[in-house]
């Protein structure tokens, strides 16, 4: 399965660097996104959930990395919803859609993969 206790450390020190980002500049949208996933990560949905919607109602654009959230929550065809968005809005990295662990809940869906071609034929 994987060093869990490793995993574990790398989430905490993913959430004390999102905490700490936070500190400099609270209205920063994608810091509280990182820390809502590092949360969720953690084991802390309700709470990630609450700073994720912090989050978007700081930046609604941020398609993409609320999907990520939406994934790690287990909210996978909301995520889809919002990674359409995300394309729609001119999205075009595939790769990072393919590779992005948070995303990879998706990668078997015919829906991802959809949105997956839509994007490479750009």
């Amino acid at each position: 399965m994987g060093d869990e206790p490793a995993a574990r450390r790398h989430f905490e020190s993913f959430r004390d660097d999102a905490q700490k980002r936070l500190k400099k500049n609270s209205r920063n949208a994608l810091d509280t996104l990182d820390l809502a996933r590092a949360f969720t990560r953690l084991g802390w949905k309700k709470q990630g959930w609450a700073l994720g919607q912090k989050a978007m109602a700081m930046d609604p654009g941020k398609h993409l990395e609320f999907s990520q959230l939406l994934c790690l929550q287990g909210r996978r065809q909301e995520a889809l919803d919002r990674l359409e968005l995300a394309v729609q809005k001119g999205f075009s990295n595939c790769l990072r859609m393919k590779i992005h662990p948070d995303l990879q809940s998706l990668y078997n869906e015919p829906r991802f993969q959809d949105l997956l071609n839509r994007v490479l034929k750009r």
